[in-house]
């Protein structure tokens, strides 16, 4: 099949390990994959899996206008895969405004926003008895002293979504794990000039080799057509990063 007939995917963030990594998976099964980033000296945008790579500066708005951009001059269906929260939450609430070529594969957006805000999904869970650490939402620095003064660690505190600002700060880490409340003062910026909110979460024990997944894609009536289950090796930053290797 040449390139002309195989199938155009569009990933963003391909900058970042989580990028390529999806990036490599559609070039293995004959996608032509088009790379998306902000970021173009990073060493994932040299890798022959893009076919292209667009440098994509400015807002939201920039991010919607190039992939309208590239799925009308394809002028065929186009798979898009974004690879970040934000990006995730944006394509999903202007699905109109990227064309009648772009095949974004999402639930309904209210699902979408369910799924990433941690604060609502916290509650779904607790609600539904699924197996989830004891969390506190922390919406101020003085009270996110208050709960570090009298929680059990170690804890985990994480933003209740990566926002840019947050991912320029952090471009590593997701997450800080706290041993101690003092732990606080070593993360080496504002948190609440990044992000507006934050999870803190008891730390589950184990190395990252613990820490399974599944990736599973649902038909219409909701019910999963394929389904692949994976373990982590190892993240990057241990056990607060991406991961690094899988099996």
């Amino acid at each position: 099949m040449g390139i002309d007939e195989s199938p155009i995917a569009i990933v963003t963030g391909a900058n970042h390990p989580t990028g390529l990594g999806a990036g490599r998976a559609l070039f293995r099964a004959g996608a032509s994959v088009l790379g998306l980033t902000g970021l173009p000296m990073a060493p994932p945008v040299h890798s022959r899996v893009w076919r292209e790579l667009h440098v994509v500066q400015g807002d939201l708005d920039s991010w919607v206008e190039r992939v309208r951009e590239l799925g009308d001059r394809a002028g065929r269906p186009v798979f898009l895969l974004p690879t970040s929260d934000r990006l995730v939450e944006e394509f999903s609430r202007r699905r109109a405004a990227l064309g009648d070529n772009i095949r974004l594969t999402l639930p309904p957006h209210a699902t979408v926003e369910l799924m990433l805000d941690k604060t609502r999904f916290y509650a779904w869970a607790k609600e539904r008895s699924l197996p989830v650490p004891e969390s506190v939402v922390i919406q101020s620095g003085e009270r996110l002293r208050q709960v570090l003064s009298r929680i059990e660690y170690p804890v985990i505190l994480k933003p209740l979504l990566r926002t840019a600002a947050w991912n320029r700060a952090s471009p590593t880490h997701k997450a800080y794990k706290l041993l101690r409340a003092s732990d606080l003062d070593r993360i080496p910026f504002a948190l609440f000039e990044v992000a507006p909110a934050y999870l803190v979460s008891r730390w589950i024990e184990g190395p990252d080799s613990a820490v399974h997944y599944c990736l599973a894609h649902c038909a219409r009536a909701g019910e999963i057509d394929v389904a692949a289950t994976g373990r982590k090796l190892l993240q990057y930053p241990r056990q607060t990063g991406s991961t690094a290797i899988c099996v």
